[in-house]
């Protein structure tokens, strides 16, 4: 909705090959089964006028063009097609300018109606044409299973001659079934198959739809085409032949066993990508196709009842006639205690069909546990591909933040800032999480002991005055699908103690967001830095830093599927983390200007305007790459405001085996204080850690240099690097009056793989 209702134009997207694309929305209409989208357009990769920030995306060309895919950009195709057929008719109503782009627009043979509705606008031969259809398109229902009584469905299409001569239009039927073969004879047919249409007049013919054709069932679909005039029209239509299907009564009792009209239902198909919804009337009869289903429901005492429960029936087979009732009177309260710590937010959700993607989740989010409440329906039992969570983040009881001195530097703390500054001491936080495979308990009961718990103590230092971070921590198990993770704002520079539960194999991945604050709210998010999947101990101690210089290219693993360079056949794909921080975690911040480009031999193959991401078809035949990464930071960002990064490598196709790219990475890790600067005048050793892609394979290192710069890049020095213990540094003296201190390397190994980067304002001098 809206593009649903019957007079609005549903725009789908294709690329310029008339490819539709991943993310556009596919029919049918769920109330009926009528066709949408009615056209497509080009919305893949559409360079426009930028315009405006809202937008979080790099300009293509400075900052006045962008280039995005979305439908949001195929719809400003269709609305610009639209004004020029009104220029050229000013008297015709909107029913006219959409018949007349949907009549004449250009079907993907490739494609069904509920993936392009009539096809690619061709605005061309839209403002030549005199002859519209009335519809635009033909949706025949459903035909309810079994098919013996089913009957013939007859429509009609009428056709309008604006011209000024008469016209002679054949129509011709294309179909198919379901099952992507020709339809067979008489499954669709067009009566009379010829008609004349004298000027500034109109003619109908009859669409007939008959079901008891022996043909698969199923939704099958073709179009009606009409040619004899200046323009061929063509008009889709579809059918549902319903698979064997049976009704679903779902009956919701509240919590206290009156009927519920507060609720949301969901049965999801395991087998097949079918959901269905339900709310409104307490009783419900859903039509669903034969097969196993999950169920969940949200229950709401009522509009001044602050209760809810979560209730969910992990199988429900459905070969006959089912009736189910959602029963909230056998729901149990959720209760966990946290000693010395009140909940901030939480979620309860089930999720089924977890081993295909296709499968659904559904949720309860709440700032507080009390009066929540869940169940299992149809017995204690468990079954596969289901599974439930309760997770969330407990805040301690405390009154305003201290002020402390900063964690020195420990062997544990892996230089942990150093600096006289004092810095906040947040109140510690609980994230917990409980994972249950195969069912949904009926109430949740936990105690948590801090001697269960892991335990990480934080520091996260300032990159940018007037900014905080915010984090965020995601639980994950074994090969379940996303769960949703909580965050807060921290304050900055700040310490804070973290306490994670590990039951049942529990991990986290932290992320944080550098942002721009407007009093407590953060506002512009200028970087994003994502940490590995973490496995902690429970009662062991950890310490991390988070948001500390320098930032720049790295080769970690943006998710745990996911390489940061790979290719597979005659693919590359780039996901570098451009602004990885100095503990080596993959990053990207926002920028005014970024590029990617992939050449192989001098030969420019492709550019992307994401710094670090792009994916680019390569030739087979072994050949000499260059990756060029290029970006500027927005404002008000102050560390590694321009990032320069130079991989050369050969590659040759491996197969359709996914394989790391052979590049190397350099990370600096200077001892800087709370606010990512060291004292001028300061001698220091900053450790360099140079490093190959994980699995790449790459020759041994023969070349190891770095140059400082003092002055923003205009001039370099050579510093000796040095090693000790194994450990490579260098030895950096930090002027008086300098603001920064600007990095370059460059790396070589002996199979030829070279690295030559760059970071400007790489951290700061002060004093």
């Amino acid at each position: 909705s809206p593009a649903s209702a019957d007079d609005a134009l549903a725009v789908g997207a294709v690329d310029d090959n008339d490819a539709l694309a991943g993310f556009s929305s596919r029919g049918p209409r769920v109330a009926d089964g009528a066709i949408k989208p009615d056209v497509t357009a080009p919305g893949v990769d559409i360079t426009a006028a930028r315009g405006t920030d809202a937008l979080d995306v790099p300009g293509a060309s400075g900052d006045l063009y962008t280039t995005i895919s979305g439908t949001s950009m195929a719809t400003p195709h269709v609305a610009g097609a639209a004004a020029i057929l009104a220029q050229r008719h000013p008297d015709a109503t909107p029913a006219e300018l959409k018949a007349q782009l949907m009549g004449t627009a250009d079907p993907n043979p490739a494609l069904d109606p509920y993936e392009q509705g009539a096809g690619r606008i061709n605005v061309g031969r839209a403002v030549d044409t005199t002859l519209i259809a009335d519809p635009s398109s033909v949706s025949f229902g459903t035909q309810l299973w079994p098919h013996d009584d089913d009957e013939a469905v007859t429509k009609t299409i009428s056709y309008r001659n604006s011209g000024s001569s008469a016209v002679t239009l054949s129509l011709d039927v294309t179909a198919t079934a379901s099952d992507g073969a020709a339809a067979p004879a008489g499954l669709f047919s067009v009566s009379p198959t010829t008609v004349e249409i004298p000027a500034g007049g109109t003619a109908a013919v009859s669409v007939t739809a008959d079901t008891r054709v022996a043909a698969p069932d199923g939704y099958a679909y073709g179009r009606v085409t009409a040619t004899g005039g200046p323009t061929a029209i063509t008009t889709p239509f579809a059918v549902d032949k319903e698979v064997e299907s049976y009704d679903v009564t779902l009956t919701h009792l509240d919590r206290f066993g009156a009927p519920a009209t507060m609720y949301y239902t969901v049965l999801g198909a395991y087998d097949s990508e079918k959901i269905i919804e339900a709310s409104g009337d307490s009783t419900m009869r859903l039509r669903v196709p034969k097969g196993r289903y999950a169920l969940a429901s949200l229950l709401f005492d009522g509009e001044d009842e602050p209760g809810a429960a979560l209730l969910a029936n992990p199988e429900i087979v459905v070969t006959a006639p089912v009736s189910v009732t959602v029963d909230g009177q056998v729901a149990k309260p959720i209760s966990v205690t946290v000693p010395g710590a009140d909940p901030e937010s939480a979620i309860v959700d089930v999720s089924a069909g977890i081993a295909d993607p296709t499968g659904f989740s559904l949720g309860l989010i709440t700032g507080t546990l009390s009066d929540t409440y869940t169940a299992q329906l149809g017995g204690d039992r468990a079954v596969e591909h289901f599974f439930s969570a309760l997770n969330g983040m407990w805040k301690q009881q405390s009154g305003d933040p201290e002020k402390t001195a900063p964690e020195q530097e420990t062997p544990e703390a892996q230089q942990a800032p150093a600096g006289p500054e004092a810095i906040a001491t947040l109140p510690a936080v609980y994230n917990l999480a409980w994972m249950t495979l195969g069912r949904m308990e009926t109430g949740i009961s936990r105690t948590v002991s801090p001697q269960d718990l892991a335990t990480v103590t934080t520091t996260n230092l300032e990159a940018t005055p007037r900014t905080g971070l915010l984090k965020f921590v995601m639980p994950q198990k074994d090969d379940l699908p996303f769960v949703i993770g909580f965050g807060d704002v921290m304050s900055l520079p700040s310490n804070r103690t973290e306490y994670y539960n590990t039951d049942g194999g529990i991990r986290w991945q932290p992320a944080v967001l550098e942002s721009v604050m407007s009093g407590d709210e953060p506002t512009d998010v200028l970087g994003e830095v994502d940490g590995p999947v973490t496995a902690y101990q429970p009662g062991r101690t950890v310490h991390e830093v988070w948001n500390r210089a320098t930032f720049g290219p790295s080769l970690a693993q943006p998710s745990p599927d996911l390489l940061g360079a790979s290719r597979s056949g005659n693919a590359m794909l780039m996901a570098l983390g451009a602004f990885g921080d100095g503990e080596g975690r993959w990053g990207l911040a926002a920028t005014s200007s970024a590029s990617t480009t992939l050449s192989r031999d001098g030969i420019v193959l492709g550019t992307s305007d994401q710094p670090g991401i792009g994916e680019f078809q390569v030739p087979a035949k072994a050949g000499r790459y260059r990756l060029a990464v290029r970006a500027d930071r927005v404002a008000p960002a102050e560390l590694s405001t321009s990032v320069q990064a130079d991989w050369t490598f050969r590659s040759g196709n491996t197969g359709e085996t996914t394989t790391a790219l052979p590049l190397w990475s350099v990370r600096f890790a200077p001892a800087v204080d709370c606010h990512n600067a060291v004292r001028a005048g300061q001698r220091s050793r900053v450790p360099v850690v140079v490093a190959p892609q994980s699995g790449a394979q790459v020759g041994k290192l023969k070349k190891v240099t770095v140059d400082a710069s003092y002055d923003d890049g205009a001039t370099w020095q050579r510093v000796p690097v040095r090693r000790s213990g194994g450990s490579a540094f260098v030895t950096l003296d930090h002027p008086v009056g300098a603001s920064s201190v600007s990095l370059r390397a460059q790396v070589a190994d002996s199979a030829g793989n070279t690295l030559d980067q760059t970071l400007i304002h790489a951290y700061r001098i002060i004093g």
